[in-house]
Order: structure tokens, then C-alpha cells, then sequence
């Protein structure tokens, strides 16, 4: 658009002069949300626009630096290329959708990239995975998890001296052991009783 087809259109980036070309935002932002502006629009990246809005008020659309608004599949960032804290998107590819990290109910964040890293509390931990080394930085160990991708193992393990399955938002309980049984006899008239006294200590 322009006298000299100098500009680009609303909903669309680039400097269409000296031969360049202009893109439309739903390409510039990832397929992620279709509405870009200039990046001193001051407008918020979560505000409501609509076409109506667009057609009164965006008169032509950025050359450069231009903002994504309204990104979608919990994605964020200038052009939908990052994940909503919380999410990762399992792909270096910017195209793909972001996710929920899997922590199993343990955790709250994740690497966003590969999902693996989780926070875990609840003294879990996270099991060996497909790379054959601990998604945790621990030592690569063969265990029948080892199969599986990161993402998939995070905090799925109970930490030493405590016992359960944490998958599922299930917890780990502090492992019991029963040191010691000492026995003593009372001998009443015609009876003998045996009294038992357990020692029992708390795993560390």
C-alpha cells in the first residue's frame, strides 16, 4: 500500500521497499496469533483487538520490531516464541504449541524447551530417561524407565529413604525399619506372658 506500494498492509511486517516483502503477522509470530503492531503501539501484548479495531485505528503495519498480541497456545514473548512459565513446548521449533510441564503434582516449572528440570518437591526426584543420564544432573543408571523422554519422568521417583509411586499427584511416605525385638517373660501363677518392645527407627 502506499503511492509507492512503500508500506505494508495492517497484519502484516516488512519494508517492501528496494524489493523486500511483506509477511503476514500469523507467519511473523509462529502461527501463534494473527495481530502484530509496532512495537511502540502502546498497547498491552493481552489487550482485546478485534478487526474493528484494527480497520480504525492500525493504518498500515510495522516495518520492524514488531509486537505479537494475543498469543495463543500458552505461548508469549515479542513473537510467540516462548513459553507461558509453567509450559515448554517439547521442540526447538517456535511453531509448536507450549504445554503444561508434567511434574506430576510435584512441581510447579520446567525447562522450556525440553520440559526435563522440574522443581520437584515432596522428596521426589526425577528417574533416568531416554538419554541415559538422570534428567535431575544425577548418574546415568539402567533402570526400566531409561526408555522413556524427560519430560515424561519428572518427579517420578522418591528420594532414598522414602517410599511410594509419585506419579499421578501420589506422595512418598519416610521409609520404617525395625531395628530390634526384645522379649522379656513374667511368670504370674499358671501364666507366662512375653512382653515385646519394639526399637524402631525413621529411615534417613
Amino acid at each position: 500500500m502506499g503511492t509507492q506500494c512503500e508500506k505494508c498492509k495492517p497484519l502484516f511486517v516488512g519494508d517492501p521497499t528496494d524489493g523486500g516483502s511483506c509477511i503476514p503477522c500469523l507467519e511473523y509470530c509462529n502461527g501463534h496469533s494473527s495481530i502484530c503492531v509496532d512495537n511502540s503501539t502502546d498497547l498491552d501484548p493481552d489487550d482485546f483487538i478485534d478487526y474493528d479495531y484494527i480497520n480504525e485505528n492500525l493504518k498500515e503495519g510495522p516495518k520492524s520490531n514488531a509486537r505479537c498480541l494475543r498469543c495463543a497456545n500458552l505461548t508469549s514473548g515479542a513473537r510467540c516464541d516462548e513459553c507461558i512459565v509453567g509450559n515448554f513446548r517439547g521442540s526447538e521449533d517456535h511453531r509448536h504449541p507450549c504445554r503444561a510441564c508434567d511434574c506430576h503434582g510435584h512441581g510447579d516449572t520446567c525447562d522450556p524447551v525440553h520440559g526435563d528440570k522440574c522443581d520437584c518437591r515432596n522428596n521426589t526426584e526425577s528417574d533416568v530417561c531416554r538419554d541415559g543420564s538422570s534428567s535431575s544432573g544425577g548418574q546415568a543408571s539402567q533402570e526400566k524407565n531409561s526408555a522413556h523422554p524427560c519430560w515424561a519422568v519428572q518427579c517420578s521417583k522418591c528420594k532414598d529413604g522414602y517410599l511410594g509411586t509419585p506419579t499421578s499427584g501420589h506422595q512418598c511416605y519416610k521409609q520404617m525399619h525395625v531395628d530390634n525385638k526384645m522379649c522379656f517373660d513374667a511368670k504370674p501363677i499358671g501364666t507366662i506372658l512375653h512382653f515385646c518392645f519394639l526399637t524402631i527407627t525413621m529411615a534417613n
